[in-house]
């Protein structure tokens, strides 16, 4: 749980340096978000957890770096230069529960739904994702 908060502060964030409050949310908030979307491997219920692991420990590997980007631009650049940096991450949280899948890690444009977080809605639409695919990929 304490991740997703931090997950939610760090979008906050880049939304609120480069001027748009998701409650005031615009087409800006589109080129101003940077969301992050990992697809687990299945729909399993070990799978999904897996997700969650893998979420949680790559949003801790960012954290601090996160706290020194000023806008949305540094943001991307960021991420991009950390690919694989991440992408390891990702994949030591896997080796170490014993899974054989994959991580895949990318910067690309994505298409979401609307989604409802605790303090702040995000408007479905055409986002840059950090997008982390689990081995096939095939689940939520």
């Amino acid at each position: 749980m304490k991740y997703l908060v931090l997950f939610t502060v760090i979008v906050l964030f880049l939304c609120t340096v480069s001027g748009v409050m998701p409650a005031l949310a615009d087409f800006t908030i589109y080129e101003n978000t940077v969301r992050l979307h990992v697809l687990a491997n299945s729909d399993s219920e070990e799978d999904q957890a897996l997700k969650l692991r893998v979420r949680d420990a790559v949003v801790e590997s960012m954290q601090k770096d996160m706290a020194d980007i000023a806008d949305v631009e540094q943001a991307k650049a960021y991420l991009q230069e950390n690919l694989p940096k991440i992408e390891a991450v990702a994949n030591r949280v896997l080796q170490a529960a014993g899974c054989t899948d994959v991580a895949e890690v990318s910067l690309q444009l994505e298409e979401f739904a609307t989604r409802y977080y605790d303090t702040f809605t995000l408007p479905a639409g055409i986002y840059e994702a950090l997008r982390i695919t689990i081995g096939e990929g095939a689940g939520k």
